[in-house]
C-alpha cells in the first residue's frame, strides 16, 4: 500500500489528545489572554483555520487572528493588550513563522506558545523555556497532520485557562468510508482548473480543499465565497467555462443564500463548467470539518493518480526554499 494512502486511512488516529508531548504549559496558567494570534503557513496553518471556524462551537469567546506572513502583526489593529501567540510549524523551520517567534523573543510582549515537531522552533522554545507542544513526525507531511496540530492548539488553550466545550474525541471516524466518493469525485475534476465555492461558515473548507488539490494533485485550484463571487468572479465564466470544475461546499443554509447558490450552479453549468455540490455530513461543525478533510484527502490522492504525479512531494516549494536560502 502506498504510504500516503496508509496515512489517509490512519488520519482519524490524530483526532484526540493522544500522541502529544507538552512542556512548560504550566507557564500559561493564569495569564488571561484577551485575543489569540495563530502563526502558521501552508499545511501548518490549517489547524488555525479549523479552530477559527469552530471556535463558537467550542465555547471560545476570544477573537482569533490568523497570521500568514513574516514577523508579528500589529495587534493594536484588534485592540489586543495581552494576546496569546501560538507559533505552529510542522517542521519547526518555516521561515515566516520562525521570524515571528524571533521577533517575539526580542519584544517579549504577550504570551507565547509553540506547536511543532522539531527544528529551530523547538530549539528556541527549549532554550527560552517557552510553553511547547510536540508531536511525533511519522512519515507524514504538514497537510496530513492537521489533526495533531489542531489538538496541540487545544492543549495550549486549555493550559491558558480557556474553558472549552464540545471538543469530542473523533478517533472513531472512518476515513475508509469516503474513499469511493473521493475516487469518483477525482474523475469529475480531472483535466480541470478547480474553483471551490463555500458559504461564509465553510470558508475554511474551501481553503483546505484548495491546499489539498494544489499540493497533493499538483492541480490549479482556487477558493472563494458566496455571495461575494456573484459580484465579480462569476463574470469570468463568460469565457472558457468548460475548463473549470466548480465545487460547491455549503451547509443547509435556506433562504436567499440557498436560492443564490442554486442559481449560480445553474448559470455555471450553462457556461460549460462541471458543477459539483457537496453538503458536509456530521452532527457538529468539527465532525463535518474532519469528514470533509478526509474526503478532500481521498479526492486529491486519486486526482494525483489521474494526473500521473506523486502525491507526497512538493518539489517546486522545496526549490523555492533553496533559492530563498541562497
Amino acid at each position: 500500500m502506498d504510504l500516503f494512502e496508509k496515512n489517509i486511512l490512519e488520519s482519524n488516529r490524530q483526532l484526540g489528545r493522544n500522541g502529544l508531548t507538552a512542556l512548560n504549559l504550566r507557564k500559561l496558567s493564569g495569564r488571561k489572554p484577551d485575543g489569540i494570534v495563530i502563526l502558521g503557513m501552508g499545511g501548518s496553518g490549517l489547524a488555525g483555520e479549523v479552530l477559527k471556524a469552530v471556535r463558537h462551537e467550542l465555547g471560545l469567546g476570544l477573537p482569533i487572528v490568523l497570521w500568514k506572513d513574516y514577523d508579528l502583526p500589529d495587534v493594536r489593529d484588534w485592540r489586543f493588550k495581552h494576546p496569546l501567540y501560538v507559533f505552529v510549524s510542522f517542521s519547526g523551520n518555516t521561515e515566516e513563522t520562525v521570524s515571528g517567534l524571533a521577533e517575539f523573543l526580542k519584544k517579549k510582549k504577550g504570551i507565547p506558545a509553540v506547536v511543532a515537531h522539531g527544528g529551530k522552533m523547538e530549539s528556541l522554545a527549549r532554550r527560552h523555556g517557552l510553553p511547547l507542544v510536540l508531536f511525533p513526525a511519522a512519515d507524514l507531511n504538514p497537510r496530513q497532520y492537521t489533526g495533531r496540530m489542531f489538538y496541540g492548539l487545544l492543549e495550549v488553550l486549555r493550559a491558558s485557562g480557556l474553558a472549552l466545550r464540545g471538543e469530542s474525541d473523533l478517533t472513531g471516524l472512518s476515513p475508509a468510508r469516503s474513499r469511493n466518493a473521493g475516487r469518483a469525485l477525482a474523475r469529475k475534476l480531472r483535466n480541470k482548473v478547480v474553483v471551490i465555492y463555500t458559504d461564509e461558515g465553510n470558508r475554511h473548507l474551501g481553503y483546505i480543499w484548495k491546499i489539498k488539490l494544489n499540493e497533493t494533485s499538483k492541480n490549479l485550484a482556487f477558493a472563494n465565497i458566496l455571495p461575494e463571487m456573484n459580484h465579480n468572479e462569476i463574470v469570468g465564466f463568460e469565457r472558457k467555462g468548460s475548463a473549470v470544475a466548480a465545487l460547491f461546499i455549503h451547509g443547509r443554509t435556506g433562504g436567499r443564500l440557498e436560492k443564490r447558490i442554486k442559481i449560480t450552479q445553474k448559470i455555471l453549468a450553462e457556461k460549460g463548467a462541471t458543477v459539483v455540490p457537496l453538503v458536509p455530513a456530521g452532527r457538529t461543525a468539527l465532525e463535518r470539518t474532519w469528514r470533509s478533510i478526509m474526503l478532500a484527502d481521498w479526492t486529491s490522492f486519486y486526482l494525483a493518480k489521474l494526473n500521473r504525479v506523486e502525491p507526497a512531494p512538493v518539489r517546486i516549494v522545496e526549490r523555492l526554499k533553496k533559492l530563498m536560502a541562497a
